[in-house]
């Protein structure tokens, strides 16, 4: 566990003296940001469902994917940010990180596709 501290610690080292934690400190900022959105969604979701509007509820229920998508689009950034400031030996364990926040971006946006569609 230690040493999973200590090469955490030199890799952000290394980012810091690379001039990268700036913008991983922007990309986790929006990600903060994102994510009281998405809160901010569901408690309108819950409040609309409460209601027993069935319109309103679709409506609450398109903008909890969007602010789904939100995040997720955040997390890739996040993600991104961190590849972009690692050192060579870090971006392959790094990457795949990067892979998997692109394709929860991708499984997000077809959610937000459908919804929009369901609630046209």
């Amino acid at each position: 566990m230690r040493r999973a501290h200590r090469a955490l610690a030199s890799v952000f080292a290394a980012m810091a003296a690379a001039g990268g934690t700036d913008e991983l400190t922007e990309a986790r900022g929006k990600l903060r940001v994102v994510e009281e959105e998405l809160r901010v969604a569901k408690g309108e979701l819950a409040a609309e469902k409460a209601r027993g509007d069935v319109l309103l509820i679709a409506k609450a229920e398109l903008g909890v994917v969007k602010a789904e998508l939100g995040v997720a689009k955040a997390e890739l950034g996040v993600a991104e940010a961190k590849w972009v400031a690692a050192l060579e030996e870090h971006k392959a364990t790094l990457e795949e990180s990067v892979k998997t926040a692109q394709k929860s971006v991708e499984s997000a946006q077809k959610v937000v596709e459908a919804a929009t569609k369901a609630y046209e």
